[in-house]
Formats: structure tokens, sequence, C-alpha cells
């Protein structure tokens, strides 16, 4: 990354949870969230190691138990491209195992 980098920061939610309440970011301009694909889309400049902070809350519209990656993905004026997924799981099924005691 340069000095100062323009970058895009590209969220496309997970179909099972609702549009996004609130966005806030940290740095820079807003959000802006895409009704018609699901995605929140942040464009803007940080300096080299400035962190940056996107926070909004969604609603789980479906019933567990499942699970569902959230991918963003982080576009530099150059062509870099830096992907990660978060996993998040819904009304995990509960294991309960036997308590087996040993007598003498």
């Amino acid at each position: 990354m340069c000095i100062r980098d323009s970058l895009t920061v590209t969220d496309d939610l997970p179909p099972q949870v609702s549009k996004p309440g609130p966005i806030r970011v940290s740095v820079g301009t807003a959000a802006i969230y895409q009704v018609s694909n699901h995605r929140l889309t942040w464009r803007g400049t940080l300096g080299v190691n400035q962190p940056m902070t996107i926070t909004f809350p969604v609603t789980v519209q479906v019933a567990g138990p499942l699970s569902a990656y959230n991918t963003v993905t982080v576009t530099e004026a150059t062509g870099n491209v830096s992907t990660d997924e978060a996993l998040f799981i819904v009304a995990p099924l509960k294991v309960y195992l036997p308590v087996i005691l040993k007598t003498r």
C-alpha cells in the first residue's frame, strides 16, 4: 500500500441477514448500502497502518441451526485485492455427553 491509498471496501452480506441498521465508519466518508445486491460499500483514503472500522447491526431472518459466511473484499487503487470471511452460527446444536462414573 502507498503512503496514502484509495481503497474500496465491499461487504457482501449473507442472504440470511436483514438490511443493516445504522452504519458507523471510523474514518472518512459514509458507507453505502445497496439494496439491489445486499451489499455495503465504502470508498476512501487511508494512510499507512491507519485502521478503519465499519460497524452495523443486522438481524438474522431465518431459524437455525445454520452457519453462514460474511465476505469482505478490500480493493486498492493499484488493483490489489484482499478478501476475508467470517463464519457465524445461528442456534447451534447442543450435544450432551453422558457422565460415566467408575465405582470400585
